[in-house]
């Protein structure tokens, strides 16, 4: 069991440090001046010491360094964990509607007649024209409004 974890280890080690240096072969042929070019090239450090402190420390040693992190800050632990926990939980829901192609269309707007929230009752499709994409052009109304 221990070797399986340490080979994983390993595996996710090799993996973290492919992506920096893809990461860092970005920020090397963006342009000079960019601030993304400097964000990409440190995140792209970050995922080289990540890499490095896996091979190092391992899982277990991991898992050490956060209990002790939860022991000296347990409410940044927690927020943390929560931040986390929210971030995994909204990336599985895009991926399973991507996957059942449940996603909005992009070329239906639904709204009720009466214009108030709730199930909606007729489907407007979008035109093009000069409102911003995601709204519908308003309808003339044959009296004046009170």
């Amino acid at each position: 069991m221990a070797e399986e974890v340490e080979g994983q280890t390993r595996r996710a080690a090799g993996t973290v440090r492919r992506w920096a240096d893809e990461l860092a072969e970005l920020a090397r042929n963006g342009p000079d001046d960019s601030p993304t070019r400097s964000l990409v090239s440190q995140v792209a450090d970050g995922g080289n010491q990540a890499a490095d402190y896996l091979d190092d420390h391992g899982v277990q040693g991991m898992a050490e360094d956060l209990k002790g992190f939860a022991r000296r800050r347990p409410g940044a632990f927690l927020a943390g964990a929560a931040l986390a926990g929210f971030a995994v939980g909204r990336m599985g829901k895009a991926g399973n509607k991507a996957q059942s192609g449940q996603g909005p269309k992009q070329d239906q707007t639904p709204f009720s007649d009466d214009g108030s929230p709730g199930v909606p009752q007729r489907t407007v499709r979008r035109e093009p024209g000069p409102y911003p994409q995601g709204t519908v052009q308003p309808e003339p109304r044959p009296y004046p409004e009170a």
